[in-house]
């Protein structure tokens, strides 16, 4: 089990969909976790295009990767309004490096919080504690149970002799 939920957080850290999708199933929880992993991209691609028109850097798309947050020493302490715009621009860069790390996560934080509550349920049906209470916010009946699929709607009674 253990693996299994290691394996699981590894994907949703990547794809929070897919995450979603192994643990819930295809539902309504798997739509409202690509629509926030969308929303969260095109919030980040809207604050790149508008970073891209505005000053026309074109390596900014290739920066992330090379993202030095620390400006160059100054050789003389004379004001010098290259270094300023430089400040600036190592400021917009950490700003821009944050926004992008924060625009994934409301589609990682409803992938973890389904995965949680799975995997708690998990744990309590094993232990024969069986949750009737409904998580909040969460919509698929697997997550819902942790996977435990009860004994059925039959009644298990007595039998009745005619």
């Amino acid at each position: 089990m253990v693996v299994a939920a290691i394996f699981i957080i590894l994907i949703t850290i990547l794809i929070p969909p897919i995450g979603v999708w192994m643990v819930a199933g295809c539902g309504a929880d798997l739509l409202i976790n690509i629509c926030l992993t969308i929303l969260g991209v095109a919030a980040q691609c809207r604050g790149e295009a508008y970073r891209v028109l505005t000053h026309g850097d074109m390596v900014f798309f290739v920066y992330l990767s090379t993202l030095s947050l620390t400006s160059p020493t100054p050789t003389s302490s004379s004001h010098n309004p290259a270094k300023e715009q430089g400040n600036n621009r190592t400021k917009e860069r950490g700003l821009t490096c944050m926004v992008s790390t924060y625009s994934y996560l409301p589609g990682h934080i409803h992938a973890f919080y389904l995965e949680y509550v799975y995997f708690d349920r998990r744990e309590q049906a094993r232990e024969g504690r069986i949750n009737t209470r409904h998580a909040p916010g969460v919509y698929s009946s697997r997550v819902q149970s942790g996977g435990h699929q009860g004994y059925g709607t039959i009644n298990q009674g007595p039998p009745v002799h005619s």
